[in-house]
């Protein structure tokens, strides 16, 4: 999964629930731009980021699991 890719769905998850990035930065204890980064494809979210981002849209354990091994291969291929 590329980081356009990745940015996509989590905007895609975020408007699907209405929320605003504000809200999802708070969330995640990170500044609105961070957050945005991540959508932007400029960041890429570490894995506890991303499995705070997948309780709060209500993504299933299973699905956690897969979303951190997508990011451990990515982070994998870069080194």
């Amino acid at each position: 999964m590329n980081h356009q890719l990745l940015g996509n769905k989590l905007r895609e998850l975020r408007k699907l629930h209405g929320h605003t990035q504000d809200y999802v930065a708070s969330v995640l204890d990170v500044t609105r731009q961070t957050y945005s980064h991540y959508e932007t494809g400029k960041r890429t979210p570490c894995s506890e980021v991303l499995f705070v981002l997948a309780g709060l849209y209500n993504i299933s354990v299973e699905d956690r699991k897969e979303i951190i091994e997508i990011i451990k291969i990515k982070v994998h291929k870069k080194r």
